[in-house]
């Protein structure tokens, strides 16, 4: 059974450690598939039990982008926040910006088909998720999320 990890006032500098999943040092190894839950306290609802951890992948996150799936329930955890290439992605997907302690900063729903607001700048890291998830679960900003 999978730990549960809050990260609290704390910030994410102080859980990154024990959030990073640890891979063999063999050169033919390929990264943990450590996965999340996502759950938006104020609106006491799951927004995903499916959630690919940030360091998943050594290709990145525009690659990590590219493969995420359509199902409910699935995402990407993205940590450093970074700005994400319109082009490296299929299909519309939703951004939710946050800040070191999991406080929705802004939401983007159908990224690309709509940008990025300025606030952005101000995110640690960003949750990507299918198109409509923000808008089904009913995610604003300042909504504190427990990953």
């Amino acid at each position: 059974m999978a730990d549960i990890r809050q990260f609290g006032p704390e910030g994410f500098g102080a859980a990154r450690q024990d959030a990073a999943p640890t891979a063999s040092s063999t050169p033919d190894s390929v990264a943990s598939q450590e996965k999340y839950c996502v759950y938006n306290q104020p609106r006491e609802r799951f927004v995903a039990t499916d959630v690919e951890g940030p360091d998943a992948s050594p290709d990145g996150a525009e690659a990590r982008l590219r493969v995420l799936g359509q199902g409910a329930g699935t995402g990407l955890w993205i940590l450093p926040c970074q700005e994400i290439s319109p082009t490296s992605i299929r299909f519309p997907v939703d951004l939710v910006l946050l800040n070191n302690e999991c406080v929705v900063l802004a939401t983007v729903e159908s990224f690309p088909l709509a940008s990025v607001p300025a606030s952005s700048e101000k995110a640690l890291s960003l949750l990507a998720f299918p198109a409509d998830t923000v808008a089904k679960i009913g995610m604003r900003a300042g909504d504190q999320l427990i990953i």
